[in-house]
């Protein structure tokens, strides 16, 4: 479990309306069987300037032989700009182990900014291949559909490749 309290201030370092956020996450880890497993969520909240945000959601995996599944679901209420609005973000990940570091990942991500209106959601999918040389090194290659409601070209097809550097 972890709880924080933090610097109220959308944008900017400095606090400039004396108000704080407040963070919170809890995760239960477990064993199902030869599986491993976890479930839990977070929460934020945080009221500035007159405005306030409420985010969180659920989250979990698990793990069983040379297979890996990742979920978490997030919602966000936010009432700046005029009128309360409401999003969601999910995503999905499930990973086969080919061999000692070396993964084929598959991905699926749901961005909604405003549930209400179903005008700017957008499906990511994606398949790809990860590497992990070394303990801190992580190399990827992806290629990614996204595919975004109501307009007319309906996404983009990407391919991106990443190095990522653990310290």
């Amino acid at each position: 479990m972890q709880a924080a309290v933090l610097n109220g201030q959308n944008g900017s370092t400095r606090d400039l309306d004396d108000k704080l956020a407040v963070s919170g996450r809890a995760e239960y880890r477990f064993s199902v069987g030869p599986a491993g497993a976890a479930i839990g969520g977070s929460v934020y909240r945080n009221e500035s300037q007159g405005t306030s945000r409420l985010m969180g959601g659920p989250f979990g995996y698990l793990h069983w032989g040379r297979f890996s599944w990742l979920s978490e679901a997030d919602f966000v209420s936010d009432d700046a700009g005029g009128g309360p609005v409401t999003g969601l973000a999910a995503t999905q990940e499930f990973a086969w182990a080919l061999s000692r570091g070396v993964d084929l990942i598959a991905v699926h991500d749901f961005h909604d900014a405003d549930v209400d209106q179903l005008t700017s959601a957008e499906n990511r999918f994606t398949l790809g291949l990860e590497l992990i040389p070394l303990p801190f090194f992580q190399l990827q290659a992806l290629i990614s559909k996204t595919e975004i409601s109501n307009d007319p070209d309906n996404g983009n097809l990407s391919a991106l490749f990443l190095a990522h550097f653990f310290y």
